[in-house]
């Protein structure tokens, strides 16, 4: 712990003066190491050399400035290169694409000082992609991280290469085989998925250490809003059909979870410290959890059924992606979930679009209803899972400080969805 603590102000110093010059001398004094023991902390705490470290934290921090209307040589200058040109060159060796480009193309977010006891953070350096690369013969393709919208996060574990293919990150092979073998399911069955391609060598993955690499074939569809109860329908039969395909998956691969343990055990007592909730109607919510979740069908679900998982033409879903996160657990959760990533870019909206939200669940859930028929107790349980999927979001975003737009965000959420919870009861 010592040696993390040392590390972490050594990152802290380098965010506190990311426009200063810094030397690695100074960061491995001040932590009173060797040069060697600092250098083989550092990297293996963040997954990149220090100066690589600082390049890059400099880079995404221009980036930012540019998005926010900066000159890329005023970015340049602020972050230490003594040229515009200096500048483009390393911009486009880190990050894939020339650096006012990037700017435009997302809408990003400001960099945030990362925390080693909070989450784990590990940074791959541009030639160790290149490297993993080779196994497919692709080392020369253009690189890119991939970057989340709307919220502007960059990707530390997904990049693109080229225009038709994602190279992934984990630290879970499982987490891999079993995206694999769901997307070849999802093929076969007539919706699209991210078909891994193997190497050149016939295997499915590269290891490199602890880390394991795979390559997928980019998913063509539509991203679209779901902001009308038709829509809303159509999405809920399609997340039927795809717990259909993934009920017949074996789940060994896969991990459990009881949402409503969970949430009783871990989460209902900060959310309702923060949320200010009322004694009775947290041992309200104890008590149909308790009675409800032994009822409720298990199987492996997406856990992650955003609108920007989900590939649309014309007005049909024809293919999802991104099953990093997928379990074991209530099928339920993944309709209530999908309704609440709706909600998150609804609930800033003007309030007559607002209170539509309550429409949109009830359609998600019987779109689902008219292809995978909930049973009673689903159809009771559906306000409480939805307070659920809120509990942990609450609990979880509290718990690490980069997150705090989003907590807030689901706070808001969260007493909407208090405000109107007898709305969300199907008949």
């Amino acid at each position: 712990m010592q040696e993390q603590k040392k590390i972490q102000d050594a990152l802290d110093y380098i965010e506190e003066n990311i426009a200063s010059p810094i030397t690695a001398q100074e960061l491995c004094d001040s932590c009173h190491y060797s040069l060697y023991h600092f250098y083989r902390l550092f990297e293996s705490a963040t997954g990149m050399p220090v100066m690589q470290y600082i390049l890059r934290r400099r880079l995404l921090w221009a980036a930012w400035e540019m998005a926010q209307g900066k000159s890329v040589l005023d970015a340049a200058l602020r972050y230490g290169f003594d040229t515009a040109s200096g500048f483009y060159k390393a911009f486009r060796r880190e990050l894939g694409m020339p650096p006012s480009r990037f700017a435009a193309a997302f809408r990003l977010r400001k960099p945030f000082p990362i925390k080693l006891a909070q989450e784990a953070h590990v940074m791959i350096p541009i030639q160790k992609l290149r490297s993993i690369l080779r196994h497919w013969r692709m080392e020369a393709l253009p690189l890119s991280p991939v970057v989340f919208q709307p919220s502007g996060y960059i990707s530390d574990n997904a990049w693109w290469v080229g225009n038709d293919y994602v190279l992934k990150c984990s630290l879970n092979p499982a987490a891999l085989q079993l995206n694999a073998r769901i997307a070849k399911r999802l093929q076969e069955n007539g919706f699209r998925g991210a078909l891994h391609v193997e190497t050149c060598d016939h295997a499915p993955y590269v290891s490199d250490g602890e880390m394991v690499f795979a390559l997928t074939k980019r998913v063509n569809g539509q991203r679209r809003k779901v902001q009308t109860p038709q829509d809303a329908f159509t999405l809920g039969k399609a997340l039927g059909k795809l717990h259909g395909i993934l009920r017949r998956e074996d789940s060994v691969l896969c991990r459990e979870q009881d949402v409503f343990r969970e949430v009783m055990d871990t989460w209902l007592a900060p959310a309702a410290q923060a949320l200010k909730l009322p004694e009775d109607f947290v041992q309200r919510y104890r008590n149909a959890a308790e009675r409800l979740r032994p009822l409720l069908p298990v199987q492996i679900i997406h856990r992650d059924p955003n609108p920007d998982n989900m590939l649309w033409q014309d007005d049909e879903i024809i293919g999802f992606i991104d099953f990093d996160l997928s379990q074991k657990s209530a099928r339920l959760f993944d309709v209530c979930y999908a309704a609440t990533a709706i909600l998150s870019e609804t609930v800033d909206r003007p309030e007559e679009s607002l209170h539509l939200w309550p429409q949109l669940l009830l359609a998600i859930a019987k779109g689902y209803d008219s292809v995978s028929p909930l049973s009673a107790a689903e159809k009771e349980a559906l306000p409480y899972m939805v307070l659920t999927v809120q509990f942990i979001c609450v609990g979880y975003f509290a718990t690490v400080d980069k997150y705090r737009e989003l907590y807030d965000k689901n706070m808001r959420m969260t007493r909407f969805i208090l405000e109107h919870l007898d709305e969300l009861k199907l008949s």
